[in-house]
């Protein structure tokens, strides 16, 4: 039974279609179709509270500064997908990171994987790493997706360990499948 406020339900979607902005964004820095001339410049801007905020001209040195920020901006993507993932499964199902038993069932460890990515982000934003409880330390094998992290424990996230970033993606609609979310 689904409680009744599952707001990381509800923004799932937004952050997978921010995850995808964020690797566009990337793609079209790096195909050069972003001047940073163009692009780093002044600007004033007023939040919804009338606050004004600015954000000064010149702060990218190079073109390669505004391609570490697109690929920055991936990870920070990437992070809030994996995360609001977990949340919402969590939510909807009622599973809980304690209780749960990735071997024991397909549903649990499509669970465990979601929880075991969320927590390589929330425990190291800017240098993600593996930690895994030894419960989490398998191979997962879900439809589209395999994932070996028998001896990923405190080794830094990479993409790779996924199939890239899109596997993500893969897991939420297994996880959607599966009835979690």
């Amino acid at each position: 039974m689904q409680p009744a406020a599952c707001p990381h339900h509800e923004a799932l979607e937004t952050a997978f279609l921010q995850l995808s902005f964020a690797m566009k964004i990337w793609h079209f820095v790096r195909s050069g179709g972003l001047q940073r001339e163009s692009f780093d410049i002044a600007l004033t801007a007023v939040d919804n509270a009338g606050v004004p905020y600015v954000m000064l001209e010149g702060e990218f040195k190079s073109d390669d500064d505004v391609i570490l920020a697109s690929e920055n901006n991936i990870s920070i993507c990437f992070a809030a997908a994996a995360i609001t993932l977990w949340e919402a499964i969590r939510e909807h199902s009622g599973l809980e990171s304690r209780t749960l038993s990735p071997s024991s069932s397909e549903r649990e460890k499509i669970a465990g994987l979601a929880f075991a990515i969320r927590c390589c982000f929330a425990h190291g934003t800017s240098a993600p790493r593996w930690k895994l409880a030894s419960k989490y330390r398998l191979r997962y094998e879900l439809p589209g997706l395999s994932v070996d992290l028998t001896s990923a424990h405190s080794q830094p996230f990479d993409y790779s360990y996924l199939g890239g970033p899109d596997g993500l993606r893969v897991l939420s609609r297994a996880a959607t499948s599966a009835g979690l979310v």
